[in-house]
C-alpha cells in the first residue's frame, strides 16, 4: 500500500438520512466505515451499488428483528465497509460479527504487512443489565479479531 490512505467513519442513522453526505463521503475518501444503515439482508445491495467506484461488505442484524413480529420503533444496528475499487486487489474480509454489529477487513500490503479494520455498532450506553448483555458479544468479536491478527 504506497501512498496516503484516507480512512472514516460513518452513523448513517439510516441509509435514507445519511445518502447525501454519504455520497459527499464516496468522493473524498478511499475508506468508509458505516454504522446503522438500518437495512434488511435483502436490500444490503443498496450499499453494493451505492457509488460505482467502490465496492462493500455489509452485514444486518434487521433479520432477527424482523424474525420476532413486526419491526416496532426505530430500527438499530447495521455496519458496512465501503472501499475505493482500486484497493480490491488488496482487501480481504476476515470477520462478520454473527449479530450483525461488525465487520473487519485486511489489508495487505507489498511488503508482507497488514493492517485490519474493524467497524462496530455499539447501541447508546446505559446501566441496565440489557446494555451489559448487549454489547458482550461485540467486545468478544473485536477481541477475536485482536487475538487472530
Amino acid at each position: 500500500m504506497a501512498g496516503t490512505l484516507s480512512i472514516t467513519s460513518y452513523n448513517l442513522h439510516g441509509l435514507s438520512n445519511g445518502f447525501s453526505l454519504l455520497t459527499s463521503l464516496c468522493k473524498n475518501y478511499d475508506i468508509i466505515l458505516i454504522q446503522e444503515h438500518w437495512l434488511p439482508s435483502s436490500a444490503l445491495c443498496k450499499l453494493s451499488t451505492f457509488d460505482r467506484n467502490f465496492d462493500c461488505c455489509a452485514v444486518s442484524s434487521m433479520d432477527a428483528k424482523s424474525c420476532h413480529g413486526p419491526l416496532t420503533g426505530r430500527p438499530f444496528d447495521g455496519v458496512a465497509i465501503l472501499w475505493n475499487k482500486k484497493l480490491s486487489p488488496v482487501i480481504e474480509v476476515v470477520g462478520r460479527d454473527t449479530e450483525g454489529r461488525g465487520l473487519s477487513v485486511r489489508l495487505r500490503g507489498t511488503d508482507n504487512k497488514s493492517i485490519v479494520l474493524t467497524c462496530v455498532y455499539l447501541p447508546c450506553r446505559d446501566s441496565t443489565p440489557h446494555y451489559k448483555s448487549a454489547v458482550g458479544p461485540i467486545y468478544a468479536y473485536a477481541e477475536d479479531i485482536l487475538a487472530t491478527f
